[in-house]
């Protein structure tokens, strides 16, 4: 038999099986739409299989369709992106011809379902001033999300990192799906008026210094100190017009809405330590500030340290008791005076001050355990102060 013949005769066979319908019209065709997907409204995917196609057919062509057309990127893309905003249902169709003009159509579909972003708020913040303690910053809702800005860290914020001004704080919430949405707010920062008391003039006290805490007045027989205090003009040049001062003398005098650059007026009938203070405060942010500072008036002290009798060749540990006077021909020693306790055996000073009324304290002793010896004192007996 001729090989070439019967090679031929093979061929139409198998073009006879197809052609009567032996073989599916679909045969050796796969169409695959892809897993169904699941995004956040505003976001975009790619649809399709790994191939959305797979036509095995000798000879045959095909064209494929994505529908709807409606939030994709091609249509005739075996893997599109889409990005629908709501739940919808994607179909691929397939379109194949083989050889011999036979149609075959395949579909296949994938569900992209959208989920919508959380709702997110963040409540109005309180203003601060520039002092404030930091702000614990829970107005964001739903609770559990991220916050971020100027002065922001660990969920608090902090004016005086932050700076005086307006600044923005950001609040970000991620949900069970994935899906974040985020919103703003600002938080203003007020700066703090503020004001520094002086002296007037400055030489009513003793050796006046601007960064002295506690001014002093050492009279000896004045019955009445005169004193007078002004606010520095140029310490509230920043502070805004609707700064309110208040100055207080620690007599009980106090002087409301007082005016920087103007002298004002107390006296003082009992020789003490007094506390005096000017309060800025801006009545429209209430921020506020207070500048502090001592007076002292009073004599010049008076201590006596009678000798407490014979204090050599003790043994150690030595316990000796010291008594002191604290007063003078003139009386008792002015209240607030500041007595220094200083004994030279490494212990530490200690301080103390004079109370009131003065008459509290005129006499008293001190007792002190020596456990080295002094000045390297020494005697032929061992342990000998």
């Amino acid at each position: 038999m001729n090989p070439g013949l019967h090679r031929v005769t093979l061929i139409l066979l198998f073009f006879l099986i197809i052609s009567n319908g032996i073989i599916s019209q679909c045969s050796f065709l796969t169409v695959n739409a892809g897993t169904n997907k699941e995004i956040c409204i505003g976001q975009s995917i790619q649809i399709g299989g790994n191939p959305s196609v797979d036509n095995n057919l000798f000879g045959s062509t095909y064209s494929i369709t994505w529908s709807p057309n409606a939030s994709i990127s091609n249509v005739y893309d075996p893997n599109p992106l889409v990005s629908p905003l709501s739940t919808t249902t994607y179909t691929l169709t397939v379109e194949r011809i083989s050889a011999f003009g036979t149609v075959c159509i395949e579909t296949d579909d994938v569900i992209v379902t959208v989920n919508p972003l959380p709702v997110v708020s963040l409540s109005n913040f309180p203003d601060l001033c520039l002092d404030s303690s930091p702000l614990n910053l829970n107005q964001g809702s739903p609770l559990g999300g991220v916050y971020s800005g100027s002065g922001v860290s660990n969920g608090n914020f902090d004016p005086l990192v932050a700076g005086v001004g307006s600044h923005t704080i950001n609040y970000a919430y991620t949900d069970l799906n994935s899906c974040s949405n985020s919103t703003a707010n600002t938080i203003n920062v007020n700066s703090i008026p503020s004001a520094v008391l002086s002296p007037s003039p400055d030489t009513i006290v003793d050796n006046y210094t601007p960064t002295n805490i506690t001014w002093s007045k050492c009279q000896l027989f004045d019955s009445v100190f005169n004193f007078a205090v002004v606010i520095d003009y140029f310490s509230t040049f920043q502070n805004s017009s609707s700064t309110r001062y208040t100055i207080t003398f620690g007599n009980g005098d106090t002087i409301y809405n007082a005016i920087p650059d103007t002298t004002y007026f107390t006296t003082y009938t009992n020789q003490q330590n007094y506390a005096l203070s000017v309060i800025s405060e801006d009545t429209l942010t209430g921020c506020s500030s207070v500048f502090e500072r001592n007076l002292f008036w009073g004599s010049n002290p008076v201590l006596s340290f009678p000798n407490p009798g014979n204090t050599q060749n003790y043994c150690m540990p030595s316990t000796f008791s010291f008594p002191i006077e604290f007063f003078g021909t003139n009386g008792p020693n002015t209240p607030g005076t500041e007595y220094r306790l200083i004994i030279n055996d490494g212990s530490s000073d200690s301080i103390f001050y004079h109370p009131n009324p003065a008459s509290s304290l005129m006499y008293d002793t001190i007792t002190h355990i020596f456990n080295t010896t002094s000045c390297n004192y020494s005697t032929a007996i061992n342990n000998i102060v």
